[in-house]
């Protein structure tokens, strides 16, 4: 349907099933500029290869909208597999952004306003261990000299505030926050609780022991837990315009949650 709204996984399925049948090379075309919406995938992947040999992927522009029980692709044993022009994203978000508006450093907690129009409600919680969440804090974002950094900032508890759109997020007992607080009201990336650094499956892309790999012009602009993980890949593996950061225009701070990319044990030409 590529509208954004309906569910568009068994369509994607049957697609990868007809390239796996199909003569060789195949290719498997998206309408240009679509909305895909995958809110469920056999083996927790929208895209799951294995053992598929001269295979291209064209998004043509499509965004591919995920829920965060899932992840984009798994590629496992593969041979000449092209994967180019398309953008991945998230639904619900894996973090809001918001405004520092009060701290407390004896007591441990900041005050925060979100920034957008998300429900504080499904930020009310503590960490959830929920599908391997293996971690659990907000990002503060402080003015650096030549643009914002960052820190973590370990979160044992998020309350909503009577004030509209306003929470208060409470920091690990051993989590020293006074030097990260400073003086001009920072920004802060808030985690939703069950959501945001979710192992889940794995990674969003998952490249394991293949042999040459193209990917051209992929945006990824947010993701549960790691972005890409490279490993134990052979021949040539190419990253072309592969970019990890926030949606454009978005006024977003965070894109993935853990590693961008996270490359070890492999043999190819990089």
């Amino acid at each position: 349907t590529g509208d954004g709204n309906a569910n568009d996984t068994a369509a994607v399925h049957r697609m990868l099933a007809a390239a796996a049948a199909s003569e060789k090379p195949a290719t498997l075309l998206f309408t240009e500029n679509s909305v895909v919406y995958a809110a469920n995938a056999d083996n927790r992947y929208l895209f799951y290869l294995k053992a598929l040999r001269d295979v291209t992927i064209d998004g043509r522009g499509t965004t591919f909208l995920l829920h965060p029980d899932i992840r984009f692709m798994s590629m496992q044993d593969c041979t000449n597999i092209v994967v180019r022009n398309l953008n991945i994203n998230f639904r619900p978000l894996p973090f809001a952004d918001a405004l520092v508006i009060a701290d407390s450093e004896n007591e441990g907690w900041i005050d925060a306003q979100l920034l957008h129009s998300a429900s504080t409600e499904q930020f009310k919680g503590a960490p959830t261990k929920t599908d391997g969440e293996q971690a659990f804090f907000a990002m503060l974002w402080n003015q650096g000299p030549y643009d914002l950094i960052s820190c973590h900032y370990w979160t044992r508890l998020i309350e909503v505030l009577p004030e509209p759109g306003c929470l208060r997020i409470h920091c690990e007992k051993n989590f020293k926050q006074h030097s990260f607080i400073e003086p001009n009201t920072p920004r802060v990336s808030i985690p939703l609780p069950g959501v945001a650094h979710r192992y889940g499956p794995g990674g969003c892309v998952d490249i394991f022991d293949n042999h040459n790999v193209k990917l051209h012009n992929i945006e990824l602009w947010s993701a549960p837990w790691f972005g890409f993980r490279v490993f134990r890949n052979s021949g040539h593996l190419h990253f072309n315009k592969v970019n990890i950061r926030p949606e454009p225009n978005s006024g977003n701070l965070t894109s993935t949650w853990r590693d961008g990319f996270h490359v070890k044990g492999n043999r190819a030409e990089l």
